[in-house]
């Protein structure tokens, strides 16, 4: 490719390599992990087939994926988080730090050898700044942010409306102490879908429960709620146990 490589703009043409990244593997090659295994990734990659790039790790997720070892085999960057894998444990050991310097080599070697040198001359200068994208990344979380606190005001206030509507309504003595009592003290009646049987008295399971449901009940403005027999129906006066049982 043809490049400027003076203040004098002389063009001059150099050759560039074709791939200056490879990925390690994950899994193992006989009894050792690639990405720690010199003769892979020195040896064969680099001595052998001359490669001039950065190698970095697959996904550094378990503990035989040891960054020590990959340094020294000839990895440059670990794919991972400081905070699942820790850092590197003899950072302050000679051929530790000797592996460390020539993987930054490699990775400089790499940037400046790809498309982010483009455009770039001698003398350049680079600034760094918000991508076009970010801008829609913010802008698009603002409106979801916005949205959602939009959702959750109509939700109290409709809430609220609610509240206010059922405070409102005609409520009975009834309703008033169910309200005021835990759904695990009420009575439970037993189920019923027509008349008690013939000769319950006040005190029976039927009658009673059947006498404290049809009681008459005032909504408090002088309004009375119908007699309701547990199956909701309303009751006729003929049709109580006891008048039965006296007729």
């Amino acid at each position: 490719m043809k490049y400027i490589s003076d203040d004098q703009g002389t063009m001059s043409t150099k050759k560039m390599p074709g791939c200056t990244g490879v990925m390690s593997s994950f899994n193992y090659v006989g009894t050792e992990w690639a990405g720690g295994r010199k003769s892979l990734l020195t040896g064969l990659l680099r001595d052998e087939w001359g490669f001039r790039g950065a190698v970095i790790t697959d996904f550094n997720l378990y503990g035989y994926m040891e960054k020590d070892p990959s340094l020294l085999a000839g990895n440059d960057l670990q794919l991972t988080y400081s905070a699942m894998t820790g850092s590197i444990a003899n950072a302050d050991k000679a051929d530790i730090v000797a592996a460390m310097r020539t993987a930054m080599h490699n990775v400089c070697y790499t940037v400046v050898n790809s498309n982010a040198m483009n455009g770039l001359a001698p003398g350049s200068s680079v600034k760094y700044g918000i991508a076009p994208w970010q801008y829609g990344v913010y802008g698009g979380t603002a409106v979801l942010v916005a949205l959602g606190a939009l959702l959750g005001y109509k939700a109290v206030k409709t809430n609220k409306a609610l509240k206010e509507q059922a405070a409102t309504l005609p409520t009975s003595p009834m309703m008033k102490a169910a309200r005021r009592t835990k759904p695990s003290s009420l009575p439970l009646a037993p189920f019923s879908s027509g008349p008690a049987p013939f000769g319950a008295g006040p005190d029976s399971m039927h009658g009673t429960r059947r006498r404290k449901v049809s009681e008459n009940h005032s909504y408090g403005d002088g309004r009375v709620c119908p007699r309701l027999a547990p199956h909701g129906r309303p009751l006729m006066p003929d049709s109580f146990p006891e008048r039965r049982k006296g007729a």
